[in-house]
């Protein structure tokens, strides 16, 4: 719930931020996305240009 609320205010969040602000391991964090993805929450994920990964909503 918390990273949805989150993405509602930020258009875009790397998952590195996630787990920093969120205090848990990446991993952990990408478990979270596929579970919002099973839920319903429409979630992209992109390669961003130093190869990390960022996400954004297009429609939540």
């Amino acid at each position: 719930m918390a990273i949805t609320i989150l993405l509602l205010n930020r258009k875009r969040v790397r998952v590195q931020d996630l787990a920093i602000r969120f205090e848990v391991p990446v991993r952990t964090i990408y478990r979270d996305l596929d579970r919002l993805n099973i839920a319903g929450v429409l979630l992209f994920l992109i390669q961003g240009l130093q190869a990390d990964l960022k996400l954004w909503t297009a429609c939540v």
